[in-house]
């Protein structure tokens, strides 16, 4: 009888690790997928900004000229 329970204990330590290591890998999945959009949204982000401020010193110096 006793080894009867050890033995549903083991097997449920077991499952209860692989739960968690396959949330834990989803979670990883997740933070590489978060990671990769946000450094995708920076970079669209720092062209767009590039793209402002170059237009931002046409303006001024069209500006100046007049």
């Amino acid at each position: 009888m006793e080894y009867s329970i050890t033995i549903i204990i083991s097997v449920g330590l077991v499952y209860a690790l692989g739960i968690i290591g396959m949330v834990g890998l989803i979670c990883q999945v997740w933070i590489w997928m978060i990671d990769k959009v946000t450094s995708l949204i920076g970079v669209k982000s720092a062209i767009i900004k590039f793209i402002l401020s170059n237009r931002n010193t046409k303006e001024a110096k069209a500006n100046r000229r007049a």
